[in-house]
């Protein structure tokens, strides 16, 4: 997916959320940023007024990493929980909970985190743990 060189620490953990997101859209990903550099494509502007022929939820996706980026995907909550189905409703949540932990453990912690689906002995105390559901 994205390897992008010189990145810096916040940008890294955009990087990481960005691919936790597009997990299994990875060519939706790609077309909307430069796979080595942290910058994108086009510009927004250009990327949004290029989504005819995306389906809704592809639309939605690349709004919310827009957000993400920049804050210009407009991206709204109700479009992104009726539009988009389990799973891509599920990688924006497992990426925003990434950014809710390192935000409140610090970015020198970033090693401890497991992100992954939940297993079904998953508990509150597991989640206070640093693991990401």
């Amino acid at each position: 997916m994205l390897n992008w060189k010189d990145a810096s620490e916040e940008e890294h953990r955009l990087q990481i959320v960005l691919e936790l997101i597009f997990r299994n859209h990875s060519s939706l990903l790609s077309s909307l940023f430069n796979l080595e550099t942290p910058r994108l494509r086009k510009s927004s502007e250009v990327l949004l007024s290029e989504l005819t022929g995306y389906s809704s939820g592809e639309k939605v996706m690349v709004q919310v990493a827009l957000d993400l980026w920049d804050g210009s995907g407009n991206a709204l909550f109700r479009e992104v929980l009726h539009c988009l189905d389990p799973g891509k409703l599920e990688a924006i949540f497992i990426g925003l909970e990434y950014l809710r932990i390192i935000s409140t453990l610090g970015a020198h912690r970033l090693s401890t985190i497991k992100i992954g689906p939940p297993s079904p002995s998953s508990s509150v105390n597991q989640r206070q743990q640093g693991q990401i559901f």
